[in-house]
């Protein structure tokens, strides 16, 4: 038998669709990460704290891990095509009320629309990949689609803190909804579902019963906890980082952006990497522990650093951002054991996610303010060695 024969083959639309899914991630990135240069401003325009500024964050992300298992329930009632036209609609409106609002409670609001658009892209983006492309060769597209969260929020850091500083922040809220509709409507053109797929629509019972052995599965759960692990502690470095730098290091709004987006900006060759290398190696756990294993001593000693030094944390950063989120992906449906089940395996990935980012941000704000920003870091930390433990003991992890 020929190498070929052995090799699953990949539709050639695949990497259309891929291309679609990465352009509307790439979005919905840029709404998550846009709150983060914009604190500085946030703090004197709403009179908040940097606890309620992670409000911004968190609500973002907590409306994710409430709607992820429906989301599941959802794509299989509507299909992949309504339920992306509805996360448009989601995130585009939200940002419109964000746009016009003139109170924090408001504001806040808007988070949660835009949270519900992203709760239902983050869960039907990788299921429509792990549907198109065969599991033994998913690491590499999913490790691309990986780098579109990281591009959002690169695009994000980068541009908006001199945009701000000459429009307000208002524009960069029109902005992110005028480049999402450009988004949608290219979404509308260019989608088609896998053939078969969108039309075998379960019944009750058959999603009854998925839900049932969702629950059952120690190793999807655990795979969920452990980038639980991983979001609490990159979301402080995201959301805190360009404010610690702007107060505590005398660096302007830009260039604190510029350098926390080094993150984002070194996950692009780096995720693609991660996930053909754990292809290549037939092992998604140990990628994983490499990664959580980078994150550590940076995260640690985070706030300590100076010069330099500061832009190799960064890429370093990057580079464990990478290695995390991409295998486990990329291992739901070895996690799953069923096609049927992949969306909602993905759900538990967006729940322990989204988690992190619910607790992490405004806990990690509410310890700086408390016992400052290095002590805050320390208690963080050890975050990243449960992730290990827990990939660790997750068997079907292989």
């Amino acid at each position: 038998m020929s190498e070929n024969t052995l090799k699953p083959k990949t539709k050639k639309y695949a990497w259309v669709i891929l291309a679609i899914v990465y352009a509307a991630s790439v979005s919905s990135g840029m709404m998550m990460n846009k709150v983060s240069p914009s604190i500085p401003i946030m703090l004197d325009t709403f009179g908040i704290n940097l606890s309620q500024a992670g409000l911004l964050m968190s609500v973002f992300a907590f409306t994710a891990v409430l709607l992820a298992i429906p989301v599941g329930v959802l794509i299989s009632r509507l299909g992949q095509r309504t339920t992306a036209v509805i996360a448009f609609a989601a995130l585009i409106l939200g940002s419109v009320i964000g746009a016009v609002s003139e109170s924090f409670a408001l504001l806040l609001f808007s988070r949660m629309l835009e949270g519900v658009g992203a709760a239902l892209l983050s869960v039907l983006a990788p299921a429509m990949i792990a549907m198109w492309f065969p599991p033994e060769t998913s690491g590499t597209p999913v490790g691309i689609w990986s780098t579109a969260i990281p591009v959002g929020g690169f695009l994000s850091l980068t541009f908006i803190p001199g945009y701000i500083e000459s429009y307000g922040w208002q524009h960069v809220w029109w902005g992110t909804a005028a480049i999402t509709l450009l988004i949608l409507i290219c979404f509308v053109i260019f989608f088609k579902p896998l053939p078969g797929v969108e039309a075998k629509q379960e019944s009750f019972a058959d999603q009854t019963a998925n839900l049932r052995n969702l629950f059952k599965n120690k190793s999807i759960w655990l795979a969920g906890l452990a980038i639980m692990c991983f979001t609490l502690v990159i979301m402080p470095v995201v959301t805190y980082y360009p404010t610690f730098l702007t107060e505590n290091k005398g660096i302007d709004l830009s260039t604190a952006g510029f350098l926390v987006g080094l993150i984002s900006l070194a996950t692009l060759p780096f995720s693609p990497l991660a996930g053909w290398f754990s292809d290549r190696i037939g092992s998604r756990k140990i990628v994983v522990i490499v990664g959580f294993l980078i994150m550590l001593p940076i995260f640690a000693s985070l706030f300590s650093v100076s010069g330099w030094v500061i832009t190799l944390y960064m890429i370093l950063l990057g580079v464990g951002v990478a290695s995390i989120p991409t295998p486990l992906y990329a291992a739901v449906p070895d996690l799953v054991g069923d096609v049927k089940m992949v969306g909602f395996g993905m759900a538990v990935l967006t729940i322990g996610l989204n988690l992190g980012t619910v607790v992490g941000a405004p806990v990690f704000g509410a310890l700086v303010d408390l016992v400052g920003w290095h002590t805050a870091a320390y208690i963080f930390a050890p975050f990243a060695i449960l992730g290990i433990l827990i990939s660790i003991i997750n068997k079907k992890l292989r």
